[in-house]
């Protein structure tokens, strides 16, 4: 990330994780619909699942962190702005 636009960055980086997230949900579900021939759970839709699952979880931890960053900036922020005044 540049040091000029580091706001930027981060949200490119949360935006693409979140693209990244729809691809994986997509493709998860019409690979479901394909494979599925009324047999039962294979262990290939188990771990098919847990990628989806992981990759979820991943995206959640970026936006939080991202949503804390930014909530910690303006906190500092709003502290400069009564300090000088």
């Amino acid at each position: 990330m540049q040091p000029r636009f580091h706001r930027l960055g981060r949200g490119l980086v949360c935006a693409g994780a979140l693209l990244l997230s729809a691809c994986v949900f997509d493709v998860e579900f019409f690979m479901m619909i394909e494979r599925h021939a009324g047999s039962g759970i294979m262990a290939a839709d188990v771990v098919t699942w847990l990628s989806v699952a992981l990759v979820a979880l991943c995206d959640v931890a970026i936006v939080i962190d991202e949503v804390r960053m930014r909530r910690a900036e303006r906190a500092v922020g709003q502290a400069l702005t009564k300090e000088s005044a």
